[in-house]
């Protein structure tokens, strides 16, 4: 005050005064949140003083946003102790008799009541949730996430129901949960008793986040998720095939069969890629693993079988050809043919001269040529397809110069033998 007698006039006095108010405030704020992230032990050497500092600024200007930090620390270190609960709700209520508070502290200060206390009625959270969003506190992220939370430990139903109305908040509280589950691994404390405690769409916003950064450090929880059918959804199944991809491929094709049936069942909210994509992606990588080994054949012909089924008029003609391929290679010489036949017979399409040529090849092999008449058939057809072929790409190209060393060779075999 005497300084306010002797420097008042200039303003300056107040002016630093507020400057350092607002500066300690901020101080014991930084304290309050960095507590609020650290371990127990170090939680509480942060948080205990914090009280203290916070009664020495009131002395100058008591706000509600101070009494509010007072409060909220108070109730971190009940926690712990619970002694300090009676401080903290002694707090609380004195808060409650203010009428100086903005309509985002008055919310905050109900959320943290309940955060101590638990709800005091079974329907106080979507009072609360329904009072934020008609207020001009609606787009207070800081606010809405910490409804969000609290929601998730009371009524998991409307914590998905706030989350599908705020989509903003996904990412966040998606790694949040991802982040609680890895520490849970890392401590050996990830059980089936504690999976049961999950939500489906809890874990669905963990694993997109892993999905918007495919890293091999989430692969053991990808694992628990995609092996408990509670979680086996196309979305949870998709990412974990796509993480083992490189691994272990022969896993990834089963994953991604399963994930495009369950998708084209249910088309799933949080997976945009659609059932035949995925489907059409599982025979790619099946086809690329009998390339490898034959033994490969079984995962080739149900991702293949999968395929077809659920792009039915929509697959795509080089995936039918390669089809034919798995089929042939696989030992279903006659249902490899029964494609083939279908590709050629089309009136247009880029695989139907190939898939012709392949006939013929075929029929060569079975000793066809062999016979005159049908000779003379396989010649016609070549010299058919050989001038379908213009070459006006690489691969038409390609495969006239194909038809035309078939040709000739033919055409020898047959001179050979009128001779």
């Amino acid at each position: 005050d005497d300084w306010d007698n002797r420097y008042g006039s200039t303003g300056l006095w107040r002016k630093l005064s507020r400057d350092l108010y607002v500066t300690t405030l901020s101080k014991c704020e930084i304290d309050f949140y960095l507590a609020l992230s650290s371990q127990q032990l170090q939680r509480n050497k942060i948080s205990q003083d914090i009280p203290a500092r916070i009664d020495s600024l009131n002395q100058t200007h008591n706000i509600a946003y101070s009494q509010l930090l007072k409060a909220r620390t108070l109730a971190l270190l009940a926690r712990t102790d619970p002694a300090y609960k009676p401080l903290a709700k002694k707090e609380f209520d004195l808060l409650m008799e203010r009428s100086d508070m903005r309509h985002s502290t008055v919310f905050k200060i109900a959320i943290e009541r309940i955060k101590l206390f638990g709800p005091t009625a079974p329907d106080q959270l979507k009072t609360i949730a329904e009072s934020i969003a008609k207020s001009r506190c609606k787009d207070d992220i800081e606010l809405v996430l910490s409804l969000a939370f609290l929601q998730r430990q009371h009524d998991t139903d409307a914590f998905e129901k706030i989350v599908q109305l705020r989509p903003e908040t996904e990412s966040f509280l998606g790694s949040l949960i991802l982040q609680n589950l890895s520490c849970q691994i890392k401590a050996g404390k990830l059980t089936e008793q504690t999976l049961r405690q999950i939500t489906v769409f809890e874990a669905e916003l963990a694993v997109q986040q892993i999905w918007n950064n495919i890293s091999e450090e989430h692969q053991t929880l990808l694992d628990y998720l995609a092996g408990t059918e509670k979680f086996q959804t196309p979305l949870i199944l998709y990412v974990t095939a796509v993480t083992l991809a490189d691994s272990s491929p022969t896993r990834a094709v089963k994953l991604l069969v399963k994930a495009s049936k369950l998708q084209q069942q249910q088309k799933s909210e949080m997976l945009e890629t659609s059932a035949d994509e995925i489907a059409e992606q599982a025979a790619k990588l099946a086809y690329n693993l009998l390339t490898q080994n034959s033994l490969n054949c079984p995962a080739a012909l149900h991702a293949f079988e999968n395929y077809s089924a659920i792009a039915n008029e929509k697959i795509d003609e080089e995936l039918e050809y390669l089809y034919s391929i798995v089929l042939n290679d696989c030992g279903r010489t006659t249902k490899s043919k029964e494609l083939l036949q279908k590709i050629a017979d089309r009136p247009a399409g880029r695989w139907r001269n190939r898939a012709k040529l392949d006939l013929i090849t075929a029929a060569i092999q079975q000793s066809q040529s062999k016979n005159r008449e049908k000779r003379s058939e396989l010649l016609k057809k070549l010299g058919v397809l050989i001038a379908d072929c213009t070459g006006k790409n690489k691969s038409d190209s390609q495969l006239r110069a194909e038809a035309i060393t078939l040709y000739c060779k033919l055409l020898l075999e047959s001179q050979d033998k009128d001779s």
